[in-house]
């Protein structure tokens, strides 16, 4: 699972193509949710701030993509700290 937090959007104006598009934007205070299909009818849900977000209507096409990120995995059961 992916969380909203990693997830990007970058609006039509900023990329030639996008294939995805905004089902609906809420506004939650200082972050937006964002929640977009992909072509495969998927959906997915991003986290994004209020300035990002004003250009987001519903229909808006959108690229997405996902931040990359370091993880640590321990084995289940295994202490993970002190």
């Amino acid at each position: 699972s992916t969380r909203t937090c990693s997830v990007r959007i970058a609006g039509a104006l900023r990329l030639a193509s996008a294939a995805a598009r905004v089902l609906a934007v809420s506004f939650l205070g200082s972050v937006c949710r964002v929640q977009v299909e992909l072509p495969g009818g998927e959906l997915v849900g991003a986290q994004t701030s209020p300035e990002d977000a004003i250009a987001l209507a519903p229909g808006t096409p959108v690229a997405v993509g996902v931040q990359t990120a370091a993880i640590f995995a321990v084995k289940d059961g295994e202490a993970t700290g002190p």
